[in-house]
């Protein structure tokens, strides 16, 4: 909570997760990325009720009112929206602007309410350089920052992990257009195919890699006899 009140970290609602406890935290620097490929890029003017991407008129009206008087919680929008509005209609509103990245709660280390703000008030820089980022490169960004972090990793891996963000069809294009340009190196550990930064990973990597997947195997290997003697003891029995 703490993080996201001095604006060190960014708390993203990216699944269909509800609640105010974000399924994905991301730092300011990668917020530019994630908002090229989730954002709205006519920020400035806040979400629509007519197009492709609408939101409902009472999201539209929350978003007004923070826009309007500052953060706000769920108890101070009420009366501005009307008393005969829920608060779980109001919750359900402010989750769908979260996911949309039109605003964002900031958590309490106290346990009060959450208020709600802004994404670009808090991170203008951020926004503003997400919604003039081509997806392509927010795409070709996202995987580089994923692999310098996770050093190597099987495909369906990256692929899962930034699912939320993108097709995966869409992210087995662009790996393959980074392997072609000799940005991406395919490696071979333990005979499954790796992702890996071109150059970014150092021969004790890749063994230390191989040792895992083994000792992985191995565990897996002696789980299946176990169960196995047990299944002919009961048998026996």
């Amino acid at each position: 909570a703490r993080l996201i009140e001095n604006s060190s970290v960014v708390p993203l609602k990216l699944g269909p997760s509800l609640g105010e406890q974000p399924d994905f935290v991301s730092s300011p620097d990668v917020l530019r990325y994630i908002y090229a490929l989730r954002g709205d890029r006519n920020f400035k003017t806040g979400p629509l009720t007519v197009g492709n991407e609408t939101v409902t008129p009472l999201s539209l009206h929350c978003w007004q009112a923070i826009e309007q008087q500052g953060p706000m919680d769920v108890a101070a929008l009420q009366p501005i929206l009307g008393r005969d509005m829920t608060e779980a209609a109001i919750s359900r509103a402010l989750q769908e602007l979260w996911t949309g990245l039109y605003i964002f709660p900031i958590l309490s280390a106290t346990g009060k309410p959450a208020q709600w703000e802004l994404l670009f008030r808090r991170f203008p820089k951020q926004v503003a350089a997400g919604a003039c980022t081509g997806h392509a490169e927010a795409l070709s960004a996202m995987i580089s920052l994923y692999l310098q972090t996770s050093v190597a990793a099987l495909e369906e891996e990256i692929l899962t992990f930034l699912s939320p963000l993108a097709a995966q069809s869409k992210l087995r294009e662009v790996i393959r257009g980074l392997g072609s340009m000799r940005q991406l190196d395919i490696l071979d550990i333990s005979g499954c195919s790796h992702v890996a930064l071109e150059g970014g990973l150092l021969p004790e990597m890749v063994a230390l890699r191989s040792e895992q997947l083994l000792a992985a195997s191995s565990t897996s290997s002696s789980s299946s006899a176990i169960e196995s003697e047990s299944e002919i003891e009961s048998d026996a029995v």
